[in-house]
């Protein structure tokens, strides 16, 4: 009951982040200078058992993952649907706590799994007392989940002493979008940002001799990593059209309803204009960098407004994604970054005025 009830709607409502994970940790490792898939995680598990500081790093994005997990079904428990999970509480302390614990390994899996590749790995190179700091580590969120899981359910119903983002912000459009990343979507933004900032100034480092300066094949990293954000881009789109359906009524302007898309995702692509910023002009000359943003901004308004072209599905609107990467990638080798910065601009802002007003939802 526990494992349909809560651990089968946390992977289908996150699945499009464990894909996105599981392509950066698997789909675009290949063979690349005769390293293949193994090698890549030795590599990494090799890095985390050798730097504190790498092993840290990972034990925070660990303990986000966790967090989200636990916020997940903490949320499921107060809800009136969920009311006959209540039934739990006719178990002892004991018996409920190891109902929850099975429930948090589950949560927990792709933790659980890649941890004890590490241990083994660590083991066999005689990395003990790194592999002992993960293990703790992994049990401790383990057993920690599931305590709450448990302090959860003896107070039902009542207010829980849950930290939670709340941010100070007017109610504008814009600001309302911003909210809603902020409190449902930030450890998937989060993760998105850590991936296409790291790509971008990671390989961006090999630029440092004009023989050696090449932007095509970074940019591509980088534009995939921008990519990833029309996961975030079509959540907002069906919480607009869940919660925010009157907006359309109101007697706004169609350039001014623009702007407010224009404003909110210019703020969610801040992390990519820092990381460009601090390239220049060592690794990344001025103008690559100004183009670099200006192609991140536009992808992501064009993201915004194909919405608006049909009803589509979260299959066909990845789908569609994947077209206009390749034609990016075509249009990159014939008419240059600079006309491919301008046609993304040109296309977002005509997609939108053509489609936003025609768009109507689908009744099911």
């Amino acid at each position: 009951m526990l494992f349909r009830s809560l651990v089968g709607p946390f992977y289908k409502e996150n699945i499009s982040l464990l894909f996105f994970l599981f392509i950066v940790m698997i789909g675009v490792v290949g063979e690349d200078n005769g390293a293949e898939i193994w090698q890549y995680h030795y590599s990494l598990a090799l890095a985390m058992l050798q730097n504190a500081g790498y092993l840290l790093f990972v034990f925070v994005a660990w303990l986000l993952y966790t967090r989200k997990c636990v916020l997940f079904v903490a949320g499921l428990l107060k809800q009136p649907d969920y009311s006959f999970i209540a039934v739990c509480n006719g178990f002892n302390k004991a018996r409920r706590f190891l109902e929850f614990l099975w429930v948090a390994i589950w949560l927990l899996l792709p933790l659980v799994l890649y941890g004890v590749f590490v241990v083994v790995y660590g083991w066999i190179h005689h990395f003990y007392l790194p592999i002992i700091a993960v293990a703790v580590f992994l049990l401790s969120l383990c057993l920690c989940s599931a305590l709450w899981f448990v302090y959860t359910m003896d107070t039902l119903y009542k207010e829980k002493a849950a930290i939670h983002l709340r941010l100070p912000l007017p109610s504008s459009h814009a600001m309302i979008l911003l909210r809603q990343v902020a409190q449902k979507q930030k450890i998937m933004w989060l993760a998105f940002k850590l991936f296409t900032c790291g790509v971008l100034y990671g390989i961006a480092l090999n630029n440092t001799t004009p023989n050696d300066y090449e932007t095509v094949s970074l940019f591509l990293f980088f534009n995939f990593g921008v990519l990833a954000n029309g996961v975030i881009v079509f959540g907002l789109r069906e919480f607009e059209e869940t919660h925010l359906f009157f907006y359309r009524a109101v007697p706004v302007p169609l350039f001014r309803r623009l702007a407010g898309y224009a404003l909110a995702y210019f703020v969610l692509l801040i992390p990519e204009f820092i990381t460009t910023a601090l390239l220049v002009p060592v690794h990344l000359h001025y103008g690559d960098a100004l183009l670099f943003s200006v192609c991140a901004y536009g992808l992501v308004l064009l993201m915004n407004s194909i919405t608006f072209l049909g009803n589509f599905s979260r299959k066909e609107y990845f789908f569609l994604l994947l077209m206009v990467f390749c034609v990016e990638y075509i249009f990159l080798g014939g008419i240059g970054l600079p006309m491919l910065c301008g046609l993304l601009l040109a296309a977002a802002i005509i997609a939108f005025l053509a489609g936003y007003y025609r768009f109507e939802r689908a009744i099911v």
